[in-house]
């Protein structure tokens, strides 16, 4: 029903892409210039403001700073959420494809690292991220495919998903699981009786839990970027 945040991230990919004043104008006159927040495939205004601190482009310094300024001031406030015992970098109650969701915010945090700061505490809080992905959960679970010593193996996959009995391989190394879903209501996620678990052990690997094992590409292209960011900055 809002496309103001798409328009504003449309904004900004075209004119790190033209240069031209008229986006330059739109960006800077959107409610959502600056915006730094968590974000998804229905709120992506804060992808625009990572375009333009990511991108050169010739925005005035005194907008360039604003951008830097509010990216510092949300990885400030992820890492007071992320002190917890699994230090995921995740602030709410494991919403529908909560991985995808730390993901995100590690993709900001390793920005604020690499654009703005270089502060050591933003590097470390998407490596302990990586590693609640990896296993360090309350499930002990890899929720990526061929990684780890427990990992997904039968994801809820429109294509393909580990169903031996139809002939179907295991899921391909680097297959991310949508993760523990705060109020699953598939017949998998029923039938475990999961709502009798707490938020963060709402997870089946099941076929059938489209609500908790689902694979989204935009869940695994996060992973991509922080897999490969981190190979790039960590000695």
């Amino acid at each position: 029903q809002d496309v103001s945040d798409e328009f504003y991230w449309a904004a900004a990919e075209l004119y790190i892409t033209t240069g031209k004043a008229e986006f330059r104008e739109y960006l800077l006159a959107s409610e959502h210039f600056a915006a730094v927040d968590a974000f998804d495939w229905g709120h992506t205004a804060p992808l625009g403001t990572l375009s333009l601190l990511t991108v050169d482009n010739d925005l005035p310094t005194q907008q360039l700073t604003t951008l830097e300024v509010a990216l510092l001031d949300y990885a400030e406030q992820m890492l007071v959420v992320q002190a917890d015992g699994y230090a995921a970098l995740i602030d709410e109650d494991y919403p529908w494809g909560s991985n995808g969701l730390i993901l995100n915010n590690m993709v900001l945090m390793g920005a604020a690292y690499s654009q703005a700061s270089r502060e050591p505490s933003y590097l470390n809080a998407v490596r302990l991220s990586m590693d609640y992905l990896l296993g360090r959960n309350a499930l002990n679970k890899s929720f990526v495919a061929g990684y780890g010593t427990y990992p997904m193996l039968h994801p809820h996959h429109r294509f393909w998903a580990n169903d031996p009995a139809e002939g179907y391989p295991p899921p391909p190394a680097g297959a991310l699981s949508g993760g523990p879903n705060f109020n699953p209501d598939d017949p998998a996620s029923v039938a475990a009786d999961l709502m009798s678990l707490p938020p963060a052990k709402r997870y089946v690997d099941d076929i059938e839990s489209f609500s908790t094992n689902e694979v989204a590409i935009n869940w695994n292209a996060p992973l991509v970027w922080v897999a490969a960011f981190l190979d790039e900055v960590v000695p």
